[in-house]
């Protein structure tokens, strides 16, 4: 491959067609979903550093899952806190693409639905997800569209920092894993 000129020491890999990075560092290779290993720390980051509604309000789509997660704990459905904790962790991959550009690209929901399968995998959630968790997700959107962006001053005390979201996001997974028992049930590279 002929280097950009200029250019001094550019990793090939970073070059490869389907080949991105997530917070951490680590390659994610999306013509090799199987060698992806993600860890709940690079999810938290990622998700607690993008903002829902393409990034319209600074609430952050750690904050959503966090709080969809609760709503779920509060009614006494661990499964379903657990999946709406990582229902949006194709995010991680992703980025936040609003349903319309989905709905207009069929090839954007393969791919995701595909991430989400590989993620399922890795963290042990159910996917599909159960229709409850479709649709909490669907009236908090509402709640949060109507919330944070028609009345965004309102509302902005409510709004966790980015740090805040990233560590209440791992605060929720540790919680979940040990309600639902899932610690030493979640494979590793090193045990598969």
């Amino acid at each position: 491959m002929e280097r950009v000129k200029g250019i001094i020491h550019t990793n090939e890999k970073w070059l490869k067609k389907g080949v991105i990075f997530d917070s951490a560092g680590d390659s994610i290779d999306l013509n090799d979903l199987d060698s992806f290993w993600p860890s709940t720390d690079a999810i938290a980051m990622a998700l607690s550093r993008t903002c829902r509604f393409r990034g319209v309000t600074a609430y952050t789509v750690a904050q959503h899952c966090v709080r969809g997660a609760d709503a779920f704990l509060v009614m006494g459905d661990v499964e379903k806190a657990y999946q709406f904790l990582y229902h949006d962790s194709v995010e991680y991959v992703v980025g936040d693409v609003p349903g319309p550009v989905i709905k207009m690209m069929p090839e954007i929901d393969d791919l995701q639905n595909k991430i989400l399968e590989r993620l399922s995998n890795v963290f042990h959630f159910k996917f599909p997800f159960d229709p409850e968790v479709i649709t909490m997700d669907n009236n908090l959107a509402e709640i949060e569209m109507s919330t944070y962006i028609h009345a965004p001053e309102e509302f902005a005390h409510s709004i966790w920092s980015q740090q805040e979201a990233y560590l209440r996001f791992l605060e929720m997974d540790r919680t979940l894993q040990k309600m639902y028992n899932l610690q030493q049930h979640i494979p590793t590279k090193e045990t598969v």
